[in-house]
Formats: C-alpha cells, structure tokens, sequence
C-alpha cells in the first residue's frame, strides 16, 4: 500500500551543491563542496554488480553503506534492495522518507509497504515535492529490509548546511522484542524494559539532550545514534524481524538545530 504526502510526479533529477560544514572546529582550511544527487534515475549496471555481492544480513550491512556513498543518492540503495527482492534473496521491505523545508517548520513524507514487485519508492528532488522552492533543510529516511530471519534497517539524512546548523542526533523507536545485534553508528543512550516484581519497568543509559535525550516509550525499546557531519548514514541490525505486522512498528526521530531553534523531526509513529 503507497502512503505519499501529496502526489509526485517525478520527472527528472537535481544536483544541489552546499558548504560542507562538518566539523568547523577542526577545519582551518576553506570549507569544502558537497554535491547531493538526489535523482530516481540510477545506473543499472551498478544496482546489478551490487547485487552480486550480497550473500547474508551482514554484506548487506557493507553493500547498503556502499550504494549510498557512491553518490549520496538514497534512490540507489533503494533500488538495490528492490532488485535483491527480484532475485529472492531478501523477503520483505519497507520504506520511509520525508524531506523538511522553510526552516524545518514544514514536513512532507511517503512510505511504501511490503509489496515491491511492480513499483517501489523512489525519492524525488524537492522541486517536484515543491515547486515553489529550490531547496530543501533536510532530507532524511529508512529503508527496513528482511533477510535471514533479521531485520536490517538503513538509516539516511542530507542537510542544507546553509539552514540546518547542526544535525544533533537520530532516536530510534523499535518493537520491545527485537534487540540490535550490530550497528555502524555510535550509540549515544539506549532505553529498554524489563520485568521487576511482576511488573514492567523502563530504563535508560546513555547521554542526550532536548530532542536527542534518552525517551522511554510505554510500547517501544529505544536507541540514539549520534551524527557528525551534514551528512550521514547507519545500518542497524536486529535478532529478528517485526514478523507480519501491517504497517512498519520503527520510527525515528532526526534532531537539527535550525534559526538557532532545535527541532526534532519525526518519521513514522513516534511514540
């Protein structure tokens, strides 16, 4: 089932180039060029040979981190789990975006459910989201995808360095009964439950603040991953998968300092 903000119509790509602002303390030297590519056009030969290398849950891992940093255009990665779809070596996937504008006070999103035989997501350029702006603060998403009987789900964000002055950090909201196995990002808290005297109890450990700290959901284990950069992507792997529920039970939440102002923006049903 396709859940879009609005209607797009994608028509064709866009090549938005910014400051690259990551790490200004340390960066004495004029800042450098950073070119997002963000078009559903990709290169097919490219989607093919990276399909090659995927053999289990954890080439997976190296294959999706690799598709993204090609060209920091999350339609490759997308259409990489689409073709492993095709050829039957992962079961289900789910998809989430949003992109964030006129300084992270507005939101439009898509998802697309676990049917990817005849279509799948593709994430179009701003301009066909709104074509009463160029650009954009920040682009974010997840791709969830089942293989082996784990659940792999690639974490993504692209900022504006001219409006988002700091991306503080992403909060992960996921099922209680699944536990991360691995992860790529620096693991900032994490809050879980358990059982203490027949009741259920909820805590935390870790360090966060305003919309990055540590948040006890009643329905949902939780974990903050930190950023660094105007850039950046994740892959966190579970023990299991969220089995044949309807909908996606992960979300997140993506911290950004915008105007000064921190924000925290969501991406499906946060608790």
């Amino acid at each position: 089932m396709l859940v879009v903000g609005m209607i797009i119509v994608i028509a064709a790509g866009l090549i938005v180039s910014f400051s690259d602002l990551r790490n200004p303390r340390e960066n004495v030297q004029p800042p450098n060029h950073v070119s997002y590519t963000v078009c559903p056009f990709v290169n097919p030969a490219y989607v093919k040979e990276w399909a090659k290398e995927v053999s289990g849950p954890e080439s997976l891992v190296a294959v999706l981190m690799k598709s993204f940093n090609a060209s920091l255009d999350p339609n490759y990665p997308i259409a990489l789990v689409k073709k492993l779809v095709e050829e039957g070596k992962v079961e289900r996937v789910y998809q989430r975006y949003a992109y964030s504008f006129a300084n992270c006070s507005k939101i439009v999103s898509a998802s697309l459910g676990w049917d990817m035989e005849e279509r799948y997501l593709a994430v179009p350029p701003i301009r066909e989201i709104t074509p009463d702006t160029k650009e954009f603060d920040i682009l974010y998403g997840m791709i969830y995808t089942e293989m082996d009987g784990k659940g792999v789900v690639f974490l993504y964000y692209l900022s504006n360095p001219a409006t988002v002055e700091r991306v503080e950090g992403i909060s992960l909201f996921y099922p209680k009964n699944l536990s991360i196995v691995e992860t790529t990002g620096e693991i900032a808290w994490r809050c879980w439950h358990y059982t203490e005297n027949g009741a259920e109890v909820g805590s935390c450990e870790g360090d966060g603040r305003g919309e990055f700290a540590p948040t006890v959901a009643d329905t949902a284990n939780s974990v903050g991953i930190k950023t660094d950069g105007s850039y950046g992507y994740f892959v966190v792997v579970f023990n299991g998968t969220v089995n044949d529920q309807e909908g996606l039970p992960i979300s997140l939440k993506i911290a950004v300092v915008t105007n000064g102002k921190e924000v925290g923006l969501p991406l499906g049903r946060v608790p």
